[in-house]
């Protein structure tokens, strides 16, 4: 692999797969931070040796509308986060593509189901669950336990 003396010189990536550099800037100054602007676009994977960092976010979007502009074609496992639906109303949730659709992942809980041993349950607000002592033996009360 080539060695580039980078002070004062364009900046270059590095494509393994065609052993090929492509510049992408002008000169730089490698002694201070390097903040990229606009918008870049790649065609393959970018690797970086340390935490990718972001003021806005990845895959931050507005609404579905410019989620589904941006990125026309996901692929399994895309992953954006929504910062409205399609009415306007805040939703700030991530979504992914299962491969066929966008689903919504914001980690709510959608129903509470009470089991054996237990009564209660819900689908909104606050959800109680209690100990069913009829089924269940606690310190107040006694089971006999009969063999056969």
């Amino acid at each position: 692999m080539p060695t580039f003396n980078y002070t004062g010189k364009p900046a270059y990536m590095y494509q393994e797969s065609s052993d090929t550099w492509f510049q992408v800037s002008g000169i730089v100054d490698t002694s201070s931070g390097y903040s990229w602007t606009g918008a870049h676009d790649f065609a393959g994977d970018v690797s970086f040796a340390d935490s990718l960092k972001s003021k806005e976010g990845i895959n931050n979007f507005l609404n579905p509308a410019a989620r589904d502009a941006a990125i026309a074609s996901p692929v399994h496992g895309t992953v954006a986060f929504i910062r409205q639906d399609a009415g306007g109303a805040t939703v700030n949730q991530w979504q992914y593509y299962n491969g066929s659709s966008w689903v919504a992942n914001d980690g709510d809980i959608s129903a509470v189901s009470s089991g054996v041993g237990l009564t209660g349950g819900g689908t909104a607000g606050a959800i109680t669950l209690s100990v069913d002592t009829a089924v269940v033996a606690t310190i107040a009360n006694t089971f006999l336990l009969m063999g056969g």
